[in-house]
C-alpha cells in the first residue's frame, strides 16, 4: 500500500451540520428512488430506446477510497455535424489500473442524433475517445469557422478536439497550449468558454480541483484517520478536500490564431487562494454588458469576478454575497446553474452542495449584488439529505418560468450501511417556478425519468445510468 500524502488538520467533508433522516410516506430516505402514488407523468425514461444505455460510466473502484473517484463525469448536448439535430457526449471516468496502463481505459462516447429519437455510437469515427479520468466538458467554436469544438478536462492533460466540419474531430489541446497537464498530472474539473474581452474570439476558463498524486495519495484508514477531513458523521472515509492541496484555475486568452495565452494571473482571476474548483460559467451578472465569471468552490467560499473591461476582473466575490450562504458559512459547491427564474432579465445563481446543507439560490438584486433566498422559494429543506452536482435552469412545462434540475448521488458508499436518511444512489430533484418567487417540487411518477435512482457524481452534473 502506498504511503499517505502529507496531512493538515483543517475541516471536514461537510460544511452543514448533522440532521435527522427524512422519510417519504413508505418510510424510504427521500433521497431514494421510487415514486409518489397519484403524481402527473413529466418525464419519459427513454434512455434505453434511444440506445443510450450501452455507455457505462467508470470511475474509479466501487469502495471509493480515494477522493479521484468521487467524482463522475460531464455531458454535451451540441449539434457536432450541423444537421440540426442535437447529438449527445458523454465523457468517462477511468481506474488507477488503467491509468497505470494495466488495463484499457475506459472511453468517452459521442453519439449521433439519427432523428427518429435514437442514437449511433460514432466515438471511432470521430475520434474522441479521450482514454484518460475525465471529468468535464465545454463547448465553443474557438476558431469562429462555424463548427462546435470540444474541451474536456481530465486528470492529466486536457483535450482540445477540433472541429474537421466531415464528422471527426483532432485534439489540438498541445499545439492550442491548453493541455494544462504535463509530466505530472494535473486535475482539472471545469470548463466555460466566453468572450471576456469583447475582440469576437471565444476565451476558455478551466478550474482545478485538488493535487492529487496517485502514486502517494491520502487514503482513509491510515494515520490520516485522526484527521477530520477523512470522516463523515465519525465514521472513516476517503480523504478530502479539505486538508489537501488546491489546483490552479486557468484563464486562456484566445489570440486568433489557433493558441492561447494563459493569463489568470494578468486578469486577476487566478486561483491564488488554493480553493477547490468544480463548476464555473461566463455570464453579464450585473448589467453592464459585459461577462463576469462565476465558480464554485467546493467546501471553501466561491468567487464571483466582475468584468472591469480592460481585460481584467474585480474580485466581488464577498462584496456581492455569492461567497457565503445566508449564515455567513461557505458550503461544499459543485454544480452551478445560471437562470433569470423572475423574468426580471438578471441572471440569478443556483448551486448543488453536499448533504446535511442546503442547495443555494442566490437572487440577483442588480448591481452584481446577490441574495440567499433559498429558503424563502422553497428550494432548501428538502435538498438536505440530497448529495448535488449539475444543476440548470429550464422551462420545462412552458409556463413562462424557469424552473430547477438537480442532479444527485452521494460519494459514500458506507451511507448505505447507516440510518441517516440518505442513500448512495439518489433521484434527481425537479423544481417547479410557481409564479416567480416560490418553487414546488415535482413528485416522480412511474415511468417518469424522475422515478428512478441515478449513480450520478459528476462535476457538472450529469446523469450517468439508472438502477
Amino acid at each position: 500500500m502506498p504511503k499517505p500524502q502529507a496531512q493538515s488538520q483543517s475541516g471536514g467533508a461537510s460544511t452543514g451540520g448533522v440532521f435527522a433522516p427524512v422519510l417519504d410516506e413508505k418510510n424510504r430516505p427521500i433521497t431514494a428512488g421510487g415514486f409518489v402514488e397519484g403524481a402527473p407523468i413529466v418525464f419519459e425514461d427513454f434512455t434505453k430506446k434511444s440506445g443510450l444505455d450501452k455507455f457505462k460510466h467508470v470511475s474509479g473502484s466501487p469502495e471509493k477510497t480515494q477522493i479521484l473517484e468521487a467524482p463522475g463525469s460531464g455531458v454535451a448536448i451540441f449539434d457536432y455535424d450541423s444537421d440540426g439535430w442535437p447529438d449527445i457526449y458523454l465523457v468517462n471516468g477511468s481506474t488507477f489500473e488503467a491509468l497505470r496502463g494495466k488495463e484499457k481505459p475506459p472511453r468517452a462516447a459521442l453519439f449521433h442524433n439519427n432523428h427518429d429519437g435514437t442514437f449511433t455510437d460514432v466515438t471511432d469515427k470521430a475520434g474522441v475517445a479521450n482514454e484518460r479520468w475525465g471529468f468535464g466538458v465545454a463547448v465553443g467554436d474557438y476558431d469562429n469557422d462555424g463548427w462546435p469544438d470540444l474541451y474536456v478536462t481530465n486528470y492529466g492533460k486536457n483535450r482540445l478536439y477540433h472541429n474537421n466540419h466531415d464528422g471527426t474531430f483532432t485534439d489540438v489541446a498541445e499545439a492550442a497550449g491548453v493541455a494544462v497537464g504535463g509530466a505530472k498530472p494535473v486535475w482539472s474539473a471545469g470548463a466555460t468558454f466566453g468572450d471576456y474581452d469583447g475582440d469576437g474570439k471565444l476565451d476558455l476558463y478551466v478550474t482545478g480541483y485538488v493535487k492529487f498524486d496517485m502514486d502517494n495519495p491520502p487514503l482513509s484508514g491510515t494515520a490520516a484517520t485522526q484527521y477530520s477531513f477523512c470522516q463523515y458523521r465519525g465514521k472513516p472515509v476517503m480523504c478530502g478536500p479539505r486538508g489537501l492541496a488546491g489546483e490552479q484555475n486557468h484563464l486562456f486568452h484566445n489570440n486568433g490564431n489557433g493558441t492561447f495565452t494563459e493569463v489568470s494571473k494578468r486578469a486577476g482571476v487566478a486561483n491564488e487562494k488554493g480553493y477547490y474548483g468544480f463548476g464555473a460559467a461566463f455570464a453579464d451578472l450585473n448589467d453592464d454588458g459585459k461577462l463576469d465569471l462565476a465558480v464554485a468552490n467546493d467546501s471553501v467560499p466561491n468567487y464571483l469576478f466582475l468584468n472591469k473591461g480592460d481585460g481584467t476582473f474585480e474580485d466581488a466575490s464577498y462584496p456581492s454575497g455569492f461567497a457565503l450562504k445566508e449564515d455567513g458559512r461557505e458550503q461544499a459547491s459543485m454544480g452551478l446553474g445560471i437562470g433569470d427564474y423572475e423574468n426580471s432579465g438578471r441572471l440569478s445563481l443556483y448551486v448543488t452542495t453536499f448533504s446535511d446543507d442546503y442547495y443555494s439560490l442566490y437572487r440577483n438584486e442588480g448591481d452584481g449584488n446577490f441574495s440567499d433566498v433559498s429558503f424563502q422559494a422553497g428550494v432548501a429543506s428538502v435538498t438536505i439529505p440530497f448529495l448535488g452536482w449539475g444543476t440548470g435552469f429550464l422551462d420545462y412545462d412552458d409556463d413562462g418560468w424557469k424552473d430547477i434540475f438537480a442532479a444527485n448521488g452521494h460519494v459514500y458508499p458506507g451511507v448505505d450501511q447507516n440510518d441517516w436518511g440518505m442513500t448512495y444512489a439518489q433521484r434527481p430533484l425537479l423544481f417547479r417556478n410557481l409564479d416567480g418567487k416560490h418553487f414546488q417540487v415535482v413528485p416522480a411518477a412511474p415511468n417518469s425519468g424522475l422515478a428512478g435512482v441515478y449513480k450520478i457524481h459528476a462535476p457538472t452534473g450529469q446523469v450517468l445510468g439508472i438502477e
